[in-house]
């Protein structure tokens, strides 16, 4: 389904060349661009993305005015904008998102339930695939890095992917030093009344 509407084109003041485009049938439609080539490519976006929350909401689409009912404001011009509704739903419509969320859940499923790796190398060798595809999710990535932690000094080509990993390693040490800390308080805190016993069983002798 293509639609058309009128937009009013106006020079933005802040920006030299650039324009503001407001759609009167779609109130609140409002957007911009840094070029006129932009501003009606923007328009053309909010105007769709106008429309489109108005089909999901189960509303019956703005009917566009004539051309020559609109009148711009002093420095203004009308131009027509066409909306691929179809086209545009098809990317970013309820149902395009769900699939979207479906296809990266089963993603993320998949690589949580690789959990089982023969080596260090075969970590590596996903986790780099993983970060590539940018499919790779933290629980995974804490799997396996906690798992290779005590490997030789490496590092990751995906920068990202080196950063969460020596975060994570960072945090294990810290926890295994407060762990340790706790422990050897403790330690100390018993011993006086180890000690205090025993001096109470000489006595009693």
């Amino acid at each position: 389904m293509k639609l058309t509407y009128p937009a009013c084109f106006y020079p933005c003041e802040e920006k030299k060349g650039g324009f503001t485009v407001e759609v009167p049938d779609l109130p609140g439609c409002v957007s911009e661009g840094d070029t006129l080539a932009e501003a009606i490519l923007m328009g053309t976006d909010a105007a769709s993305g106008w429309v489109l929350d108005e089909l999901e909401d189960g509303k019956p689409v703005p009917k566009a005015s004539p051309l020559e009912n609109i009148i711009p404001d002093p420095g203004g011009f009308v131009s027509m904008l066409v909306l691929d509704m179809d086209a545009y739903a098809e990317k970013y419509g309820e149902k395009a998102q769900a699939d979207k969320a479906e296809k990266s859940e089963s993603t993320d499923k998949e690589a949580e339930e690789k959990t089982e790796v023969k080596s260090f190398e075969d970590a590596k060798e996903e986790l780099e695939s993983l970060a590539r595809q940018q499919q790779y999710t933290q629980l995974r990535l804490e799997t396996l890095l906690i798992k290779f932690r005590s490997e030789a000094n490496f590092k990751f080509t995906d920068e990202t992917l080196q950063k969460r990993y020596e975060t994570i390693v960072a945090n294990i040490e810290k926890q295994a030093a407060d762990e340790e800390a706790a422990r050897q308080t403790q330690s100390n805190e018993n011993q006086p009344a180890e000690e205090n016993n025993q001096e109470t069983g000489d006595t009693a002798e």
